[in-house]
C-alpha cells in the first residue's frame, strides 16, 4: 500500500520537531542551571556524567556529545547588556557602550589583584570528560590607559601576561589545574581592536570523567593603570575534521624547552624599573609596594611591609617547561632587610645558623600531579657582602625526581626572611637554570645532606637565638600556641620564649627549617634546654611533672620528619630531668635518629617544644639542638617510640576521623575542599563546638580529611556517622529543599569517598536516604558502606572523606562525625550501598553507651541514684553550659552517683572503657581539692570508678578502678578515662546487677561529674592495654611492710624479726632512686644498752626529701611520705620519752618508729630487705636491774597476746629506770596503732562490702523498672532528688544503719584521714608472720 507524500512529510517534520525540542531544552536547562542552582534539572543532568572511559564512548556513539561543537559560553558577546553569568575573579567587570563595531555592549575589566584576575565564566565539564580534542577561543580586546586613555602596546610573541591570554581552570583530585592559553599569532594594534584566536587541547592530564569544575578566565594586562575592553568571546570544541593537522603555534606549554630558551631568566619585572610591581604578588596577603631608590641606586625594589613572621614577601609563578629531573637552577637577587617601627637595618643575621629567620631566603614551591605542593630552601651559606645596607644573594639547587620531571604543574618563587615587624626589600632577581658547563662539579650547597658535612658545621648549636635575649622570638613558631617574650630567663637572664594559650600538652613552639645537612641514619643529637610551666589562670607553678614515667605533664620534645610524602613522629623525654616547680629544670638528653624518620628524600625536620597540662604556660630558654661527635655518642639508643606509617589491624575497630566532634575549638586536622572552614559555637546539643564549611559555591565544597587506608580490606563495612545541619549563609534559614529520599538530591549533606588505587582515583557517594530531614535543627547522619575490590585491598594509597552536599551559599555544620569499620557481627549480611547498622550485637545493644542521661543536659536526675548520700544537679555544666551532676554530703570517698545499667552485654571478661569530666571541690569552703594524687594507689582523694556487681550465688563485689594516668586539674575539669578488664568475679552469665558507681575524694568534698559515657570496648589495642595491665598488677608482689620501732626492733618486708644496736646511720630500705635511713643512738645518757632510732632520713634521686629529729615528722599525710618509682610509703612516728617528774636530762627526747610499706622489695637493699638467716645482737644486760620482770610484763600488759608483746618487755627491761619505763609502752601503742590500722585496712579493703551496703543491693530494683525522673524541686544551682523510687525508700529505710556506718567511719577516721596506708590497700595482703623465740623475749621471762 502507497503512503501519500503528505504523512510522509508531516512525519518528518515532527521528527524535526522534536529533535529540535530535544536540543533546545538541553541548551535551555545548561543556561538556566547557572541562574536557578536548586533547580532539579541541573540535580538530573549532573547525575549523566558519564563515568568511565566506556560511558563515554558509549554516549559518543549515541550522539550525545552533541552539543559539544556549540559555543560553550553564555552570554559571550555582552548583548544582555549585564555581567549575566559572568563572575569577577580578583578584580573588577562592568558593562561599557559601545563594544566591537561600535554597536552593543562589552566587558571592561580592572583593578587587578591577583595573577588569577580576569572575566571568569564556570563552564559544563560534560564536553572535557574526553581528551584529545581541540577546543577554539576567540575574542575581540583592546587595552587603554585608564588615565590618558591610550592606548596599551604588546608583543604576543612574547607570551607573557602583559598581552591579552585566556587561562582554563580545571579541578581534579582536589587540586587545581592551571592551563595557560595565548595567541603568539595576533597582530597587536594598541588603538584599536584586536582579534584573539587560540586553541586549547586536551589531554589525559587536564580531562577525564573525575574533572569536578571548568571554567575559563580572559586576562587582559594585570598592570593597575590598564583598562580591558573584550567583547565576542567564543569557546567551542572543534570537530575532527576542523582540527589542524598541526599544533597550533600555542596551546599548551611543552614538557621540555629549547635550551637556549631555558637559560633566560624567568622571574618576569626582576628589577622594577617600569615602576610597576607586575607579575608579583604577597605571600598571605603581605602588602607588596615598590620603595625608590633600589639596590644601586636604581629607581625601584619591590618592597614586603607589615609582615608578622620571616616567611612573608613576595611570590611568583614561574614557567616550569625547564624544570628537568638533574637540571641546577641559580637564583641570584639583592636584599635589604630593616625594621619597620625604626628603619634600623638588621645585618646580623647568620647563614650558617638554619634557625635564624633574620637572614632571606629564597624558597621553590613545586606541585607534583596529585601530590602536595614541596618548598625547597635555598640558602647563601657563603660570606655576606653588605653593600649600602644591600646584601648579595645567591644560591644554587639541583632538582630531583621529587621536585622535577613532566608531571610538575607549578613552580614558584617565594622571597623570604627577615624577623617579624621587619621589611623586606629585594632587587634584581634573577633565575635561571644552568647550562650543563655552569653547573657545579660537586653537589650543590643546598640539595639532600652530604654523605659527611663539615664537623664544625654540624657540631654546633643549630638555635641561632637560643638565649632570646634579643627580645625576640623569631625561628619559633606557634604550634596552636601564642608566642610571647616572658621575663625574667633563666639563671638571671632578661627574657625566655613563652608558649600561651595552649590547648593540650601537644602544643607549643616550633623551631622553623632546620638545615637538613647534617641529618644522617643513626646520628646523635642533643636537646637541651631550661623550662617551667606554670599555670596560666592563677600563676601558680605546675607540680604535677613527673619525668620518670614519660609524662606528657611535663616539658618533652616530639620531632616531625617528612619524607616520602608522609609525616613520623618520635617524642623524646628527659627521664633523669630533676624537676623543680619553684625554679627551672634543665631538660638534656641525647637521641638517637631512628631509620623510620630518615631518607635520603627527606623534605622537612622539625623539633616541637611541648608539655605541660591543660591551660598551662610553658617556658623555655637556652635552648640547644646540636649533633654530637662520634666519641660522645652513647652505647646504647635512649628509648623512643617512633609512630608507625601504617595502623596494625588491632585499630580497625576505632574511628579514623581525628577532632571529628570540633572540641578542639579548632579546624586541626581538617581541610577545605576549594572554600573556607572554621568552627562555630555552640555544636550538637547546645555544647561545645561543630565543624563550619561555608563560602561554598557548589555542593561538592566541604571538608575533608586523609584518613588511615591500612583497614581498608575488601568486603569490609564501614559505618559514616555524623550530627549535620545546612542553612542559607546570607539569610541563616535552614535548607528545606533537601529531600534525603531522592538519591538525585545533593541538596542533602553527604559524604564524597574518595580512593586511590593503582594510580587511579575512584568516588563513592555515601547518602543517607533515609535520613529524617529538619531544616531548623541538626539531623543524624548513618550510613554503613560495604567496598568492593574497586575501592578497596592492599593496593590502596589514599583514602579521602569530603563532607559536603546542599545548594551554593549554603553552610554545612558537621559534629560528632565518626568513620570506623564494623566488625564481623556488625556487618550487614548483604552489601547494600546503604545499610543500616544492626539492631544489636549477638548479646543485646553492645555499641551503646550504657549510661542514659548522661550529661544532665536536660536538668534531670531520671535513672541516676546515689549511694547512701544526696544527689543533684546545678548549672552551669562542662563547656559552660546546660546541667552536671553532683554528689555531696559524703561522709567518705565511697559516697558517689552511680547507674543501675542493663548487664546484657557483660560477657565473661569483657573490656569497658569508663570516660567522664570530673571535679571535686570542700562542700563547706569551696576550695578544690588538691591532694589528689592519680598516680597514689592507696590513697582516694582523687575520682574513681567503684564498680558493684551481684552474682546469682548471692555473692556481691566492690572493684575500684583508678585512672592513674590522669592529669588532675584542682581548679577546673580533668579527664577521667581508663579501660577495664573484668573479672570473672564481676562478669558472665551469672551476673545479675551492675551499678558502676563515681566516687572518690576526701570525706566532704563534693564530686561533680559530666559527659559521662561507659562503652563496651571492641578495639583490640584498647583491650589488650587493658589486658597487659591487669596482667601487670597481677604480676606484682603483694605490699608488704617492714619496720623499726622501739630498742630497735626490725622486722624485715618477709617477717623476719631481729635488732640492731649499732650506732650511727643504717640503711633501712634502699631501692633504685628511694633510700630510707635511721639513726642509732641511746637517749639515756648513762647506760648504753638503750638504743633507738633518734633521727631519720628519706631521700628522693639523690636528694632529701624529709628528716628529722627531736620529734619532728613530715607534716603531710599524718607523718607519711609517698614516693614514686618505686611506689613505696613511708610513715614516721614519733614517741616522746621525756619525763616532767625525773631528774635525769635525757641524751635524746624522742625516738621514732618508722614503717616502710611497698611491694619492689624483691632486689632492695638494707635493713629491710629480705634475709633467709639474722644474726641477732644481743646486748648484755644491766649490771644493776631496776626494773623487775613483772614490772616489764604489767607496764606491758596491753600488748598481751600481740607480737608487741615481747618487744615492749624488752624495751622495759633495757631501759631499766622506772622514771622512763612507761615509754615502752608508748613506743608499742604507737606500733600497735599503726598495726591495727593495717590490719582494718586488711580486713576492710575497698572492694569489701558493709552490711548496710548488702542490704541496699538486696532492695534495689535495676534502673529499667524505676518511674520517675526522680526531681523534686529547683533551687539556684542545684536541683535535689527526692525519694527516686525503691531505691531511695530502701535506703531511707537504713538511716538507722548509715548513721551507724558513719560513726564507725568516723572513728577509724580519725586515726587514718589522710592516711593511705589504711584507707586502701586493694586486693593486697600484708605478711604479718614473725619469729616468736626473738632473743628478748627469752630475756624478759627470764627470772
Amino acid at each position: 500500500m502507497m503512503i501519500p507524500r503528505f504523512f510522509i512529510q508531516l512525519l518528518c517534520l515532527c521528527v524535526s520537531l522534536l529533535l529540535f525540542t530535544d536540543y533546545v531544552e538541553v541548551k535551555w536547562l545548561r543556561g538556566r542551571r547557572r541562574v536557578e542552582s536548586e533547580s532539579i534539572k541541573k540535580i538530573s543532568l549532573i547525575h549523566k556524567l558519564p563515568k568511565s572511559e566506556e560511558d563515554i564512548e558509549r554516549l559518543r556513539k549515541r550522539k550525545l556529545f552533541h552539543m559539544c561543537g556549540n559555543n560553550e559560553l553564555d552570554n559571550g558577546d555582552a548583548e544582555l547588556n549585564s555581567t549575566l553569568y559572568w563572575q569577577a575573579s580578583y578584580c573588577k567587570i562592568e558593562m561599557v557602550s559601545p563594544g566591537y563595531g561600535d554597536a552593543g555592549s562589552a566587558f571592561k575589566i580592572y583593578d587587578h589583584e591577583y595573577h588569577g584576575s580576569g572575566l571568569l565564566q564556570q563552564l559544563d565539564p560534560t564536553c572535557i570528560l574526553a581528551s584529545d580534542y581541540t577546543w577554539r577561543i576567540q575574542a575581540r580586546v583592546k587595552m587603554y590607559d585608564r588615565v590618558t586613555g591610550d592606548g596599551i602596546s604588546c608583543d604576543p610573541r612574547k607570551v607573557d601576561e602583559n598581552c591579552p591570554h585566556v587561562i582554563i581552570i580545571l579541578h581534579r583530585y582536589g587540586e587545581n589545574i592551571v592551563v595557560p592559553v595565548h595567541d603568539a599569532d595576533m597582530v597587536w594594534n594598541p588603538d584599536d581592536w584586536n582579534a584573539f584566536d587560540a586553541l586549547f587541547k586536551t589531554t589525559p592530564e587536564n580531562s577525564g570523567n573525575a574533572i569536578e569544575y571548568f571554567g575559563m578566565i580572559f586576562q587582559g594586562s594585570r598592570a593597575s593603570s590598564v583598562i580591558t575592553l573584550v567583547d565576542d568571546l567564543t569557546f567551542e570544541r572543534l570537530e575532527e575534521w576542523e582540527t589542524p593537522t598541526i599544533a597550533p603555534t600555542l596551546t599548551i606549554e611543552p614538557s621540555a624547552a629549547p635550551s637556549s630558551y631555558c637559560s633566560q631568566n624567568f622571574a618576569k619585572n626582576p628589577d622594577f624599573e617600569s615602576g610597576s610591581n607586575y607579575h608579583w604578588f604577597g605571600i598571605g596577603g603581605t602588602p607588596i609596594d615598590l620603595e625608590s631608590p633600589g639596590y644601586g641606586g636604581s629607581a625601584y625594589a619591590i618592597k614586603a611591609s607589615g609582615r608578622s613572621n620571616w616567611f612573608s614577601g613576595p611570590i611568583q609563578d614561574l614557567d616550569h617547561s625547564c624544570l628537568t629531573v638533574g637540571s641546577a637552577w641559580k637564583l641570584e637577587a639583592k636584599f635589604k632587610i630593616y625594621e619597620e617601627s625604626t628603619g634600623v637595618i638588621i645585618t646580623d643575621c647568620n647563614q650558617l645558623a638554619t634557625g635564624d629567620s633574620s637572614c632571606p631566603y629564597g624558597l621553590l614551591q613545586t606541585t607534583k600531579f596529585g601530590q602536595e605542593n614541596r618548598f625547597d630552601f635555598l640558602r647563601d651559606l657563603d660570606t655576606r657582602v653588605y653593600e649600602d645596607g644591600w646584601y648579595s644573594f645567591s644560591s644554587t639547587i639541583t632538582m630531583t625526581s621529587v621536585n622535577a620531571g613532566p608531571e610538575i604543574t607549578h613552580m614558584k618563587l617565594l622571597l623570604v626572611g627577615g624577623p617579624p615587624g621587619s621589611v623586606l626589600l629585594v632587587d634584581n632577581i634573577r633565575i635561571h637554570r644552568l647550562e650543563v658547563w655552569e653547573m657545579p662539579t660537586a653537589a650543590p650547597t643546598r640539595t639532600h645532606a652530604p654523605t659527611s658535612p663539615p664537623t664544625n658545621y654540624c657540631n654546633r648549636n643549630w638555635v641561632s637565638s637560643s638565649d632570646f635575649e634579643n627580645e625576640s622570638v623569631h625561628g619559633f613558631v606557634g604550634f596552636g600556641a601564642t608566642l610571647g617574650i616572658a621575663s625574667p630567663g633563666a639563671d638571671g637572664s632578661n627574657y625566655a620564649l613563652s608558649a600561651m594559650q595552649r590547648p593540650g600538652s601537644g602544643f607549643g613552639a616550633f623551631l622553623w627549617s632546620l638545615d637538613l645537612k647534617c641529618l644522617e641514619e643513626g646520628s646523635v643529637w642533643l636537646f637541651e634546654f631550661k623550662a617551667r610551666l606554670l599555670d596560666e589562670a592563677t600563676g601558680q607553678p605546675v607540680r604535677i611533672c613527673f619525668p620518670t614515667s614519660k609524662n606528657n605533664n611535663c616539658p618533652h620534645v616530639r620531632i616531625m620528619s617528612r619524607h616520602n610524602g608522609l609525616n613520623y613522629w618520635a617524642y623524646i623525654y628527659d627521664m633523669e630531668m630533676e624537676w623543680k616547680p619553684d625554679e627551672w629544670s634543665l631538660f638534656s638528653t641525647k637521641w638517637t635518629l631512628p631509620d623510620a624518620l630518615y631518607s635520603p628524600d627527606i623534605t622537612n625536620f622539625f623539633p616541637f617544644f611541648v608539655g605541660g597540662p591543660l591551660g598551662s604556660q610553658l617556658i623555655i630558654d637556652d635552648v640547644k639542638i646540636q649533633r654530637l661527635s662520634r666519641d660522645l655518642v652513647p652505647t646504647s639508643t635512649p628509648s623512643v617510640s617512633v609512630m608507625p606509617s601504617t595502623s596494625p589491624t588491632v585499630f580497625c575497630s576505632k574511628s579514623f576521623l581525628r577532632n571529628g566532634d570540633g572540641e578542639f575549638g579548632t579546624t586541626s586536622y581538617w581541610m577545605g575542599w576549594d572554600n573556607s572552614i572554621d568552627v562555630e559555637e555552640p555544636g550538637f546539643g547546645g555544647l561545645g563546638y561543630a565543624l563550619k564549611a561555608y563560602d561554598r559555591n557548589s555542593w561538592h565544597r566541604g571538608l575533608s580529611q586523609v584518613i588511615d587506608y591500612s583497614c581498608l580490606t575488601i568486603g569490609s563495612s564501614w559505618r559514616f556517622q555524623m550530627q549535620v545541619k545546612l542553612y542559607d549563609q546570607t539569610t541563616g534559614a535552614g535548607i528545606t529543599t533537601c529531600v534525603p529520599s531522592d538519591p538525585t538530591n545533593i541538596d542533602c549533606p553527604l559524604i564524597r569517598l574518595t580512593t586511590k588505587k593503582n594510580q587511579e582515583d575512584h568516588f563513592t557517594l555515601i547518602q543517607d536516604t533515609e535520613m529524617e530531614w529538619d531544616p531548623n535543627n541538626w539531623n543524624k547522619f548513618d550510613v554503613v558502606v560495604t567496598f568492593t575490590e574497586e575501592n578497596s585491598g592492599p593496593d590502596i594509597t589514599w583514602m579521602l572523606p569530603i563532607y559536603a552536599g546542599g545548594p551554593p551559599n549554603s553552610v554545612l555544620l558537621i559534629d560528632d562525625a565518626k568513620i570506623e569499620r564494623l566488625e564481623t557481627w556488625e556487618t550487614p549480611t548483604a552489601s547494600p550501598t546503604r545499610s543500616d547498622p544492626p539492631s544489636q550485637s549477638p548479646t543485646g545493644l553492645c555499641t551503646k553507651n550504657f549510661l542514659k542521661n548522661n550529661d544532665a543536659r536536660t536538668g534531670s536526675l531520671e535513672y541516676w541514684t546515689s549511694w547512701l548520700n544526696p544527689i543533684g544537679v546545678k548549672s552551669p555544666g562542662y563547656g559552660g553550659t546546660d546541667y552536671v551532676f553532683m554528689a555531696y554530703q559524703r561522709s567518705g570517698w565511697e559516697r558517689g552517683i552511680g547507674q543501675w545499667l542493663d548487664y546484657s552485654c557483660i560477657s565473661l571478661n569483657s573490656t569497658l572503657h569508663f570516660q567522664a569530666k570530673v571535679m571535686l571541690y570542700d562542700e563547706e569552703t569551696g576550695i578544690p581539692t588538691t591532694t589528689c594524687d592519680p598516680r597514689d594507689i592507696l590513697a582516694h582523694d582523687c575520682p574513681m570508678v567503684r564498680l558493684v556487681t551481684a552474682m546469682e550465688n548471692g555473692a556481691n563485689h566492690f572493684d575500684v578502678y583508678r585512672d592513674t594516668d590522669m592529669a588532675w586539674n584542682p581548679n577546673g575539669w580533668s579527664d577521667f578515662d581508663i579501660n577495664v578488664l573484668l573479672t570473672p568475679d564481676n562478669s558472665g552469665d551469672d551476673l545479675v546487677k551492675f551499678f558502676p558507681n563515681f566516687v572518690g575524694g576526701p570525706a566532704g568534698s563534693v564530686l561533680v561529674i559530666d559527659k559521662i559515657s561507659i562503652t563496651l570496648t571492641t578495639d583490640e589495642n584498647m583491650i589488650n592495654d587493658a589486658f597487659e595491665a591487669a596482667k601487670a598488677a597481677a604480676l606484682v608482689p603483694p605490699i608488704l611492710t617492714c619496720h623499726s620501732i622501739g630498742d630497735p626492733h626490725i622486722k624485715s618486708f618477709n617477717g623476719t624479726k631481729f635488732d640492731n644496736h649499732s650506732p650511727g646511720w643504717h640503711v633501712l630500705f634502699e631501692k633504685d632512686t628511694i633510700k630510707v635511713e635511721s639513726y642509732h643512738d641511746y637517749f639515756l645518757p648513762e647506760f648504753s644498752a638503750a638504743m633507738s632510732n633518734t633521727k631519720y632520713r628519706i631521700s628522693y634521686q639523690n636528694v632529701t626529701v624529709a628528716e628529722g629529729e627531736d620529734g619532728a615528722i613530715p607534716d603531710n599525710n599524718d607523718g607519711i611520705i609517698f614516693l614514686y618509682e618505686p611506689m613505696t610509703w613511708v610513715k614516721i612516728q614519733a614517741n616522746e620519752m621525756h619525763n616532767p617528774d625525773s631528774a635525769i636530762t635525757l641524751k635524746n627526747k624522742f625516738i621514732y618508729n618508722i614503717f616502710i610499706t611497698t611491694s619492689h622489695y624483691e632486689g632492695s637493699f638494707g635493713l629491710c630487705s629480705d634475709r633467709e638467716e639474722i644474726q641477732n645482737e644481743t646486748p648484755e644486760l644491766p649490771a644493776d636491774l631496776q626494773v623487775s620482770d613483772e614490772q616489764a610484763k604489767t607496764i606491758c600488759m596491753d600488748f598481751l597476746d600481740t607480737e608487741l608483746y615481747d618487744d615492749c618487755i624488752a624495751d622495759a627491761i633495757f631501759i631499766n629506770n622506772l622514771d622512763f619505763i612507761g615509754g615502752a609502752a608508748n613506743m608499742a601503742a604507737g606500733a600497735s596503732i599503726a598495726e591495727t590500722q593495717i590490719r582494718g585496712a586488711i580486713e576492710n579493703k575497698p572492694d569489701d562490702i558493709t552490711e548496710e551496703e548488702e542490704r541496699l543491693i538486696a532492695n534495689t530494683v535495676p534502673a529499667e523498672t524505676v518511674v520517675g525522673d526522680g526531681i523534686g524541686r529547683v533551687i539556684p544551682g542545684l536541683v535535689e532528688a527526692t525519694d527516686d523510687g525503691q531505691l531511695t525508700s530502701a535506703a531511707r529505710s537504713l538511716e538507722a544503719d548509715v548513721e551507724a556506718e558513719g560513726a564507725a567511719m568516723e572513728e577509724v577516721q580519725s586515726g587514718v584521714n589522710g592516711d593511705p596506708l589504711i584507707m586502701g590497700l586493694h586486693h593486697q595482703a600484708f605478711n604479718f608472720d614473725g619469729k616468736s623465740d626473738s632473743w628478748y623475749a627469752n630475756v624478759a621471762t627470764d627470772e
